[in-house]
């Protein structure tokens, strides 16, 4: 998709006191590159010392440091674009929601994205109890099967209660930050979350405003290894900004294009 650019910015800003945590991101993932280097030049510089790891030390290190490395050019892009949003360049909207909006947003958004998530627990539940029974009676439950199964139960338990913590953890933080959305014409800030559709096979596939429900919903498109994954924000419009999200719907209407 080629870089979209605002003929009349709608909102005028300073520098935005948003976070940037993509630097951050690429520069780990560049220190991770900089270790898979050195890990591969180690039995070339100590060839007796590693003689006998030679071939996987030189083909695991060379791999994690490319790999890095076009990893760190992805985050460089992002946190690119991120700071042109933090220097109140290019900036379509700026919305701040009260309390109680953001709070039903998030509740929303979380049980929506969480709905996929649940119905594969419950898939990897069953096919865990079926091929455990399975498992038992084929050895026909001696001690070994049984503990077996036991140790199977409690690993499902663990890890069902982390996910479990964990996503309340995150609802929870979600909620307690302050409600903000800024979209620009290749990327929107979601209360910390940063989404683009700029690049690398990323795209905007549609962008409605319901008048009925005051929201206006965003869905873009991104390249997975077997096809396509999909996005969709439904982003309550605070009073008095309907006007925006329509102007926001006429520019995307005007001036993109999907390649």
């Amino acid at each position: 998709m080629a870089n979209v650019t605002l003929k009349n910015s709608f909102i005028q800003e300073n520098n935005l006191h948003i976070p940037n945590k993509e630097w951050r991101n690429a520069f780990i993932t560049l220190f991770i590159g900089f270790i898979g280097f050195v890990v591969m030049s180690l039995p070339i510089l100590d060839e007796d010392t590693f003689k006998e790891f030679i071939g996987p030390m030189v083909f695991l290190g060379f791999f994690v440091g490319v790999t890095s490395i076009v990893i760190f050019f992805l985050f460089r892009k992002r946190a690119l674009m991120l700071d042109e949003i933090r220097q109140g360049k290019n900036i379509l909207i700026h919305w701040k929601y009260d309390k109680p909006t953001w709070e039903k947003f998030i509740q929303k958004d979380t049980q929506e994205k969480q709905s996929s998530a649940k119905a594969l627990m419950k898939a990897t539940t069953i096919i865990m109890i079926i091929v455990a029974l399975i498992f038992l009676i084929a050895d026909e439950f001696s001690e070994a099967s049984i503990q077996t199964f036991l140790v199977i139960f409690l690993v499902w338990i663990l890890v069902f209660g982390l996910g479990y913590s964990y996503n309340k953890a995150t609802l929870n933080n979600r909620i307690k930050k302050e409600g903000e959305v800024i979209i620009s014409p290749n990327a929107l800030w979601l209360s910390g979350q940063f989404h683009t559709w700029r690049g690398y096979g990323s795209r905007l596939e549609e962008i409605s405003y319901d008048e009925k429900a005051k929201t206006l919903t965003l869905y873009y498109s991104f390249k997975v290894r077997h096809g396509r994954s999909t996005e969709t924000f439904e982003l309550p419009i605070p009073a008095n900004k309907e006007a925006e999200a329509i102007n926001l719907i006429k520019f995307f209407n005007d001036n993109f294009r999907n390649d």
